[in-house]
């Protein structure tokens, strides 16, 4: 796409599962759950309803405790008491991030800057807050020895910054890639 040009996208698929399993209980946004897997901290990881009256809903986990034995998941959401029954399959996901979906900012094809607003934008839509969340690729050192990295709008690292599965997110084209 051209310079100047807005691109309205959404993540493509779901991640692989790295844990699923069978909800013993929950209560408001605690699951207590047949298996929790190992989960790499700092980053994102979702919990998705695969059957039930609640199949489908995917929501942000905070919190977990317990391992492949059992343990609890507390999410983003808070759902009506009881609102999941005990048996209701799940699966836990890595969710998407900057650096996952886009690649790393060395070698990713979207445009650099050496300051916010003069190259490619990133914006997503955080589900939570209804706002757009903005990130770009930082450019800096000299010709020939470039340095890049991802950041958002207020400069702090953003590789790990959550891209939220099926949620959408802009990117807007500001110039040719560099």
């Amino acid at each position: 796409v051209g310079p100047k040009k807005l691109n309205l996208l959404a993540t493509p698929f779901a991640r692989p599962a790295v844990g699923q399993g069978r909800v013993t209980s929950q209560a408001n946004s605690v699951l207590t759950v047949s298996s929790v897997p190992a989960m790499t901290a700092g980053l994102p990881y979702v919990l998705e309803i695969l059957d039930g009256d609640y199949i489908g809903v995917v929501s942000l986990v905070t919190a977990h405790t317990g391992n492949t034995s059992g343990g609890t998941v507390t999410v983003e959401y808070t759902l009506p008491a009881n609102s999941i029954a005990a048996g209701t399959r799940y699966a836990i996901r890595p969710d998407w991030t900057i650096a996952e979906l886009f690649g790393p900012a060395a070698t990713t094809q979207i445009g650099s800057s050496t300051a916010y607003g003069n190259g490619d934008q990133i914006q997503i839509l955080n589900p939570v807050t209804q706002q757009l969340e903005n990130v770009y690729r930082l450019r800096t050192g000299t010709t020939g020895n470039f340095q890049y990295s991802w950041r958002t709008q207020a400069g702090a690292l953003a590789d790990n910054v959550r891209v939220p599965m099926g949620e959408g997110f802009i990117i807007f084209r500001f110039a040719n890639i560099s």
